[in-house]
């Protein structure tokens, strides 16, 4: 097995190496596009919130976090993370981006 991993790991240590010498490879690139996430003020998170879900606690069960959570991001004590930051970007694109989004806790 020891083998096998050192030859594919030189296998492709080879295949970046004609990548960059502009020789044909097998590797497919992909570009993505990477945008900044919105620095949402709290009036910003109560506009997107009641656009979406109404309640704080209706937004809260959408997003699984507590209503505490939002309650702090909304008066300004805490600010969003980055992730929930693009939840409210999806979400202001387009309220209905997650409708099919089951709010109940089913165990693993």
């Amino acid at each position: 097995m020891q083998k096998k991993k050192e030859s594919t790991i030189l296998q492709s240590i080879k295949e970046l190496e004609d990548e960059q010498n502009g020789l044909p490879t097998n590797i497919e690139t992909v570009t993505m596009e990477v945008r900044d996430v919105p620095d949402y003020k709290p009036d910003d998170l109560i506009r997107i919130r009641k656009k979406v879900a109404g309640t704080k606690q209706q937004f809260a069960a959408l997003l699984d976090i507590s209503t505490t959570d939002v309650e702090a991001w909304e008066n300004g004590s805490h600010r969003p993370s980055d992730v929930a930051k693009q939840f409210y970007q999806l979400l202001d694109e387009d309220p209905h981006a997650l409708d099919n989004v089951s709010t109940e806790h089913h165990p693993e």
